[in-house]
């Protein structure tokens, strides 16, 4: 995790202690003060945190390897939650079993931040993707093909391969976290692969291309089968 979780932690603990401050000033009951804490606590969260979460992950100059980060954050954030709770009982002497005690619901602030920030991830990969495929400079009436790959496919692997590293910095400590890890590097290669695939059909069927000769098919071929053979990326 990075500096902000345990800044983050300790702001909210700061607005728990000053909220709590002002409800002793109300003279309310321990009961009264108790619950006021925790729906102050949960609208910090929730509203808040979440707003300033969604934002930046919304970003446009945010980057892959920040929108990992902002999952593992989120994780930690999210476990995190547990111990504000015992933290508001403490310092209200009020349990958590008593009948009226509201709970944290936080942590649906960090789950719903972090499927944004995956679906930023798969979103971003595409945009990558058709950013390659733009530098793709078919001679469709070439006579030989290469004998090779394009340069601008390897190139593209090339980043998808160095991406898919990224991943292995999401948290692994333990079976819940190594299978959030597994699961958004396979879903990101899935999505990648399967956007490349509907996008090199694409420029294949482009009305624009009018005519097309077997060495750029060939060529094409060469292309399509460098892409099966790294399909494996993650």
């Amino acid at each position: 995790m990075s500096q902000s979780v345990p800044q983050i932690y300790i702001q909210v603990k700061e607005f728990i202690y000053a909220s709590l401050k002002f409800s002793e000033s109300l003279h309310r009951s321990s009961t009264e003060i108790d619950d006021m804490l925790r729906k102050s606590t949960n609208l910090l969260l929730t509203r808040t945190l979440s707003s300033c979460l969604q934002n930046l992950i919304k970003k446009p100059h945010i980057g892959l390897t920040e929108l990992v980060q902002i999952i593992i954050n989120t994780t930690h954030l999210e476990q995190a939650c547990k111990y504000l709770e015992d933290f508001i009982t403490n310092i209200t002497n009020i349990s958590q079993e008593t009948l009226h005690t509201a709970r944290l619901y936080g942590l649906s602030t960090f789950k719903d931040a972090r499927h944004a920030a995956e679906g930023e991830i798969y979103t971003k990969l595409n945009q990558k993707i058709d950013e390659f495929i733009q530098l793709a400079d078919y001679d469709w009436t070439m006579s030989e093909p290469d004998g090779r790959a394009s340069g601008y496919l390897m190139d593209l692997i090339n980043f998808l391969r160095s991406t898919f590293q990224v991943f292995t910095h999401l948290p692994n400590n333990n079976n819940d976290h190594a299978a959030m890890s597994g699961k958004v590097a396979q879903t990101a290669c899935m999505s990648a692969c399967q956007h490349l695939s509907t996008t090199l059909m694409q420029m294949l069927l482009d009305n624009e291309l009018k005519q097309i000769s077997m060495g750029a098919i060939q060529q094409f071929n060469l292309d399509v089968i460098q892409c099966e053979y790294s399909d494996n990326l993650q």
